[in-house]
């Protein structure tokens, strides 16, 4: 591993909440193991930070800089935050044992093996489905339903490069969703993890509805943060955000990636950008990467 565990115990390890100031600013850390939220019933498995919207980033790259035995990550105000504490449940795997089934999966087979089921599951839509009657045009060309075949680019919606498209460079877990102003009061956690791409495995997010498994969330955050330099900054709900030291600039390059990122969560694009086009013009330049599962 790249980080190195300082042979003090590190200021974010202390077991009581305390005031302290790294770099640009002062913050509290509130020990694992507090409750939030109005109830008050449930705790952080880790130790929390408590910041607004404005000075999250801030204090992440302060954290970053001060302790490489800590990968801090915004976990949202507080209901975002109460549902990954309680998904995060005892009875799960352990972050070591998600950190090896992650070693043990090929990313590039997986994604191979997504698109095949998407070829398999329109083919069985277009099978299952009843057939429109043929129109003048196709009866004399001899035609009668579409072929239930699927070529491989018509696995992912595609459409025209759009020239009003700006690079993604807004971490969105900072903002209300509605009024999209910074929140006032938002936690990040201080996770265990020495490299930033092990962090799904202490979150554990992941393995519902379409969203890739845990051991598959740190797989592709591995492969990323090699090939990128991204880094997870957010696990907030539903939603999950990297930031990006090594952009992609080429425009070949965003639409392999928006491909890859298609097959890993559909959402960001069918309920999204709509095409896999728009999404690379996102993902040229970018310093942020989104992903959203419903």
């Amino acid at each position: 591993m790249s980080g190195v565990r300082p042979s003090h115990r590190p200021p974010f390890a202390r077991t009581r909440a305390h005031g302290t100031s790294v770099g640009r600013m002062a913050f509290t850390i509130l020990p694992a193991g507090t409750a939030i939220g109005q109830e008050g019933v449930t705790v952080s498995p880790w130790p929390l930070v408590q910041a607004s919207g404005e000075t999250a980033l801030g204090i992440i790259a302060d954290i970053r800089k001060a302790d490489p035995a800590v990968t801090p990550i915004i976990v949202g105000p507080a209901q975002e935050a109460l549902a990954l504490f309680q998904s995060h449940g005892p009875a799960e795997e352990s972050p070591a044992e998600i950190i090896a089934g992650a070693a043990a999966i090929d990313c590039g087979a997986w994604l191979r093996q997504r698109e095949t089921e998407h070829i398999e599951n329109m083919a069985l839509a277009a099978a299952t489905k009843p057939a429109p009657a043929a129109g003048l045009w196709a009866k004399l060309r001899g035609r009668t339903t579409a072929s239930a075949a699927t070529a491989r680019s018509s696995v992912f919606p595609r459409g025209p490069w759009p020239h009003d498209v700006e690079a993604n460079t807004d971490v969105l877990s900072l903002r209300d969703v509605l009024t999209r102003k910074p929140y006032t009061d938002l936690y990040i956690a201080l996770l265990p993890a020495s490299e930033p791409w092990h962090a799904g495995a202490h979150t554990k997010f992941g393995g519902w509805n379409e969203c890739p498994e845990p051991e598959v969330q740190v797989a592709f955050a591995r492969r990323w943060f090699e090939r990128h330099g991204a880094v997870p900054v957010a696990t907030s709900g539903d939603v999950l955000e990297f930031t990006v030291a090594r952009p992609i600039s080429d425009r070949e390059a965003a639409l392999e990636m928006a491909m890859e990122q298609y097959l890993f969560c559909e959402d960001i694009v069918e309920q999204g950008t709509g095409t896999v086009d728009v999404l690379a013009a996102y993902l040229l330049n970018a310093t942020v990467w989104y992903f959203w599962w419903d």
